[in-house]
């Protein structure tokens, strides 16, 4: 039975029938894959980069452009000496926001408060003087805004 199928199969592959595949062409076919799949693998981290790139690139414009923005749509304010005597009385700066002079008025009321002289007159007169001017200041500041 077993010399029935060696004759067989050796008159198989001699009219054809079946590809008899060396392992050089093997080794040859792997190759020519792994390079394909190489090449592929390099487009995509190529294509990647470029993404990225491009992406940088979008929010560096988007920055300058916010810059830009920034400082062409600052506008000077000429303040009037009553007003510079107010933020120069709070101790803070003209571009300060709501909530810093609002901190800043709170911190200056603490510090001149009359109940904290009451052992000395003198000293309780001028903190009521500094305590109007603090809330002359600070009403001023905030009609301004």
């Amino acid at each position: 039975m077993y010399d029935r199928l060696g004759d067989l199969l050796s008159k198989t592959l001699e009219d054809g029938f079946v590809k008899i595949i060396s392992n050089e062409r093997i080794s040859r076919e792997k190759e020519e894959l792994e390079k394909i799949n190489f090449e592929k693998e390099a487009e995509e981290e190529r294509q990647q980069l470029h993404e990225e790139i491009a992406q940088r690139l979008k929010s560096k414009k988007l920055q300058e452009e916010k810059r830009r923005k920034a400082k062409t749509s600052t506008i000077i304010k000429h303040l009037s000496p009553e007003l510079e005597r107010a933020y120069r009385l709070l101790n803070i700066t003209y571009g300060a926001s709501a909530e810093e002079i609002k901190k800043a008025y709170r911190d200056r009321l603490m510090y001149f408060h009359p109940d904290k002289h009451k052992d000395s007159p003198v000293l309780q007169k001028v903190a009521n003087d500094k305590t109007r001017q603090i809330l002359e200041a600070y009403d001023l500041i905030v009609k301004n805004l």
